[in-house]
């Protein structure tokens, strides 16, 4: 709750402070009372501060931060049923804390014809400066996307990642991939496979108090789907 409480001693600070320069301006100046009370509203928010400084410590001492590496991209099937496959073999937390029900998903997408498929990842917990094996497979169907109009076929979708910290905060990292037709002239930036660009990575930190007030608010008749897009986003990756 301490996010949502952080301005409460500035603001009794600059009620105070208010109401002196308030007597001032009428020729009063503070009683011996007055400057007691203003020296308590620096006292409370130098405890504040002290207070938020420590906490950050804490919560960055529980942080952690997936990173999917050695990206690939080959062929799968035959004739008809040929695909693509992007593969991800390790799942690594870089972070200082310990990553909890750590859950890795990418949508279906579906345009009359599939174009991606995922099947989810699970893990129970993956401890910090460690990486596990998990092969994770994306099933791309270059031949069913709408080329532009210079023929060049380009297919964009991210891959989320859930976990939760120590401190029962939610962590959601989101991937934006870029998957282009193969051919001599294609060049992507940020590329981690051939064709296979991986744009930008953001993380959403949400703390449980704020998750269950969504949950409360997105329960509002008429006004609920109101808050069924918030976020706060901790960290942007380039």
């Amino acid at each position: 709750m301490f996010e949502a409480l952080w301005f409460v001693p500035y603001l009794a600070f600059f009620i105070v402070l208010w109401i002196i320069l308030k007597r001032i301006l009428k020729g009063a100046w503070p009683s011996a009372a007055e400057w007691s009370a203003i020296a308590a509203c620096f006292a409370a928010i130098s405890s504040l501060l002290m207070m938020g400084i420590q906490r950050a410590n804490l919560m960055e001492a529980a942080r952690p931060e997936i990173v999917l590496t050695h990206w690939t991209r080959s062929m799968e099937g035959r004739g008809e049923a040929a695909h693509e496959i992007i593969t991800f073999k390790t799942i690594k937390n870089v972070g200082h804390g310990a990553a909890f029900t750590l859950i890795i998903n990418a949508a279906d997408i579906k345009n009359k014809r599939p174009l991606t498929l995922f099947s989810t990842i699970r893990l129970p917990v993956l401890a910090a400066n460690e990486s596990v094996d998990i092969n994770g497979k994306i099933s791309i169907w270059l031949k069913n996307v709408e080329p532009d109009d210079s023929g060049f076929k380009l297919l964009q979708f991210p891959i989320e990642i859930f976990c939760w910290d120590s401190r029962g905060r939610r962590h959601q990292t989101q991937y934006n991939l870029s998957v282009a037709e193969l051919s001599g002239n294609v060049f992507l930036d940020n590329e981690i496979a051939p064709g296979v660009s991986l744009g930008n990575r953001t993380t959403t930190v949400r703390s449980v108090w704020f998750l269950k007030m969504l949950d409360a608010l997105r329960r509002i008749p008429g006004v609920g789907k109101l808050f069924s897009e918030v976020r706060y986003v901790r960290h942007n990756h380039a």
